[in-house]
């Protein structure tokens, strides 16, 4: 485990022009995203040993 390198994904909302959803809907779902904390802390993982590979995601 000393020596383990853990990988995660992490899909990053942002607003869009052309969404089905209001621009209000978006910005608050943006801002829940952002207030969650990152996987790496729920699975108690060290950030040394730790590669996070986002993406962003349009709404």
């Amino acid at each position: 485990m000393a020596e383990a390198t853990f990988v995660l994904s992490a899909e990053t909302a942002v607003p869009s022009r052309g969404s089905a959803l209001p621009y209000w809907q978006q910005r608050l779902f943006i801002a829940l995203q952002r207030r969650e904390q990152p996987w790496s802390a729920h699975a108690q993982l060290p950030p040394s040993q730790t590669v996070i590979i986002g993406r962003e995601v349009s709404l």
